[in-house]
């Protein structure tokens, strides 16, 4: 589908972030970018940082609808424990699989996340949106999800916050891996061993399992 200007507005300003910086792009950097005048742009956007406002508010809407597509299970933590306690180990693979391509490949977000590699340490704003999306914020959902599916019995006892960084510390640092080598399918192939392994390491008997049997 073609996008209209203020969309291209959004896509072409994130790309110039993600390689230069919040700091090093200005207005008309991204008009230039573009071939339309400054004051075109403004009648979309009033300034650079109500570009980056729109830019994040994008990004929240994007990663629901992505989501959502792949019916990830989200939302209710009661909810989002049993629907990930009850699926077998291939789905939670295909989820992680899935989620990890989009982070990487997906034009929008990983430019995002790019963006926010930079900037996290230009402004408290930046290293704080840098762990909503990337950090601290999918600890805190990880540990509330790993600890509901214990009481729910699908996992071993465990500290659910440890549990948090044993599974997405190797999956960030795969992302950083593949920025860089861009081996797509040894990085998807090491993402599904981790996450089997994990599941292995702490799913009770009867918990989650393999589609090839209990």
């Amino acid at each position: 589908m073609k996008r209209n200007t203020k969309e291209e507005i959004l896509i072409e300003a994130l790309k110039l972030f993600a390689c230069r910086g919040y700091e090093g792009v200005t207005v008309r950097d991204i008009a230039e970018k573009l071939h339309i005048r400054q004051s075109s742009l403004y009648k979309h956007y009033k300034s650079k940082q109500d570009i980056f406002d729109s830019i994040v508010k994008q990004m929240n809407e994007e990663n629901r609808v992505e989501m959502e597509k792949l019916s990830v299970p989200h939302g209710d933590i009661v909810e989002s424990a049993r629907a990930f306690g009850s699926a077998a180990v291939e789905t939670i693979e295909h989820y992680g699989e899935a989620l990890f391509l989009y982070w990487t490949c997906d034009e929008y977000a990983s430019c995002f996340r790019r963006m926010l590699i930079l900037e996290q340490f230009c402004s408290p704003e930046m290293a704080q949106l840098y762990q909503e999306f990337l950090g601290q914020g999918v600890i805190d959902y990880m540990t509330q999800l790993f600890a509901e599916m214990t009481r729910q019995g699908y996992f071993y006892p465990a500290d659910p916050e440890q549990m948090a960084f044993e599974l997405y510390s190797p999956i960030f640092m795969l992302m950083s891996i593949f920025d860089a080598a861009g081996d797509r399918e040894a990085a998807v192939q090491r993402l599904r061993q981790q996450i089997r392994a994990f599941a292995e390491h702490y799913a009770v008997s009867g918990g989650l399992h393999s589609q090839g049997g209990n």
